[in-house]
């Protein structure tokens, strides 16, 4: 059994932990990854449990109609009993066989039923009732969200087991950021107002989903003026909605029972809340029986008793499936043609038999890199997960390829930044490597020296490779706030102090939020240049490869 299995854990069961820690000694363990019980290794005694076919329920015309509208008009729709009984149980113990292996639930795309779930939503609900121009594409997430213990003053990360369980939902964001808003939905159809969003989120409840332990709340379109026609850099979205009090009330919660799919667009607010650090209580009338014969007869009459449930109430597990328009944004994993790719019998040319199991290692990876700011991945985390992801490169698409790049870039600048001020809480990893833990300062200078010098090596060979510049930079907080705007909906803040290191390098001043970059740095690849750490703006812009590059102007 690998040294860093948990207690219980399958024999030859490889934890996330021992993964990284193996790969931080040698690169080569990544060859781990292309064996056949990969998926067996990873999941434990939970992969033969987290097997089955997945199917959704079509929607009768009437539904289909009447969901559509909504969307169309409001930006969202619910609907109960999308992902059934068998399905939610098999979801759940797969994500928790995960997560007490120290996996991400994300990692739950090595599943069939995942695969069958993402076919299943697209040919019932996507290309029936919104546009079947909206392919899957592939932005695959799952959650596992438990309300902090009574009493904390932050996340928990007690253990490496859990080490990506969330106290609390994402943010508040619109998922894409497109410079002309309108742009990103379809023409508007006979009878209706607006066209369909070109880019759909199918949001699935595996558990319940309450205000107790975080469930999803959004901004109806109509009430938010950037909405349909964009944000604006000069005022920030929740300041140009909630100019009276009285539009708070138009914040709608989402409670969501088990099975219940959120449907929205990419252009809709929302966001997770973080659940109740206290527990819940419930008032029931049971009969207490009379424990002496002298007790009165009424005192054994039924009493309200106060039940205090448990703490660690019920988590929140969720997953959740992305279509989009072609044109709007390809699919991240590219497929063979049909008649290309290698023929497979008639009734299996599934796309759980299309998608190998080394591009949903690669793909998961590749996620885990792309929402880094929420999982505040330490530097051997970000790298383990990006040589993961570029063990399957070609098998995406350069769009994608690049945000994952860019993502590992940041991820390094933001931890780097951080350990240069001593702060060690920077990363939630509970067992960061040795150089970071206790070695020598010149190894830990070292280390993360050899880490912003991979960064640099990914940004150069991005932008020689004419990749596609600030376009992928999108800022997943920003939702339309320049940098400068400190009213903002971002989480993740880091402040860069100007000082002098002992080489006498430069350290700039400025914020980044949650990695990303204003709408202006998008459009601008040339803009781009300040946010890096100037020590390693001074290292790019002495390489000769570099005076090749048309940025600076």
């Amino acid at each position: 059994m690998d040294k860093g299995a948990q207690k219980g854990a399958a024999p030859n069961c490889l934890t996330f932990e021992t993964a990284v820690k193996s790969f931080s000694v040698s690169e080569t363990s990544l060859s781990a990854f292309d064996s056949p019980d990969i998926a067996t290794r990873i999941f434990g005694n939970g992969w033969k449990e987290c097997s089955g076919e997945g199917e959704v329920p079509s929607l009768c015309p009437q539904l289909r109609d009447r969901a559509k509208t909504k969307l169309c008009e409001e930006g969202y729709f619910q609907i109960a009993d999308g992902l059934g009984q068998k399905t939610r149980e098999t979801l759940q113990r797969g994500v928790e066989a995960l997560l007490e292996n120290g996996w991400p639930p994300t990692f739950i795309c090595l599943s069939d039923l995942i695969w069958d779930l993402y076919e299943s939503f697209h040919s019932r609900w996507i290309a029936k009732g919104a546009k079947d121009q909206c392919a899957v594409n592939f932005d695959f997430l799952s959650w596992y969200v438990r309300p902090p213990c009574e009493g904390s003053d932050g996340p928990e990360k007690q253990t490496p087991a859990y080490r990506f369980a969330m106290t609390e939902g994402f943010s508040p964001h619109r998922d894409r950021q497109p410079d002309d808003a309108a742009s990103s939905f379809f023409a508007t159809e006979t009878g209706s107002t607006h066209g369909v969003p070109k880019y759909l989120t199918i949001w699935g409840a595996v558990t319940d989903a309450t205000p107790e332990n975080s469930c999803l709340y959004v901004v109806p379109a109509p009430v938010d003026p950037g909405y349909w026609d964009g944000d604006i850099d000069e005022e920030g979205p929740f300041e140009r909605i909630f100019k009276t009090k009285e539009k708070f009330q138009f914040v709608r919660c989402l409670p969501s029972p088990p099975g219940t799919c959120n449907v929205f667009s990419h252009r809709t607010l929302h966001w997770g809340s973080e659940g109740s650090r206290l527990p819940t209580m419930n008032n029931t009338e049971r009969s207490v029986p009379s424990q002496t014969k002298k007790k009165k007869a009424e005192e054994s009459e039924a009493q309200t008793v106060c039940r205090l449930q448990s703490a660690e109430g019920p988590p929140r597990i969720a997953v959740s499936f992305v279509f989009s328009e072609y044109d709007f944004e390809p699919p991240y994993v590219v497929l063979p043609p049909p008649g290309m790719g290698p023929a497979l019998p008639e009734g299996e040319d599934t796309l759980a038999r299309k998608v190998a199991m080394g591009v949903r290692i690669a793909l998961a990876a590749g996620q885990m890199l792309c929402y880094q700011d929420r999982f505040l991945l330490s530097v051997e985390e970000a790298r383990f997960f990006f040589h993961l992801f570029k063990k399957f490169e070609t098998q995406f698409h350069p769009h994608y390829c690049d945000k994952v790049k860019k993502e590992f870039i940041s991820a390094v600048q933001q931890r780097n930044h951080t350990a240069e001020k001593g702060d060690a809480s920077s990363s939630s990893s509970t067992f960061a490597p040795s150089v970071q833990a206790g070695a020598k300062e010149r190894e830990r200078e070292s280390f993360y020296d050899a880490a912003e010098d991979e960064a640099l090596d990914v940004l150069l060979d991005v932008e020689m490779a004419g990749g596609e510049g600030g376009a992928v930079w999108d800022d997943f907080d920003d939702a339309g706030v320049d940098d400068d705007d400190d009213y903002g909906i971002s989480v993740s803040k880091l402040q860069k102090k100007t000082k002098k290191t002992k080489k006498g390098k430069l350290k700039g001043e400025r914020k980044v939020k949650g990695g990303g970059f204003s709408r202006k740095a998008r459009r601008d690849p040339s803009l781009l240049l300040p946010a890096l750490a100037p020590s390693l703006l001074g290292q790019m812009l002495s390489r000769p490869q570099f005076r090749s590059l048309n940025l600076l102007k």
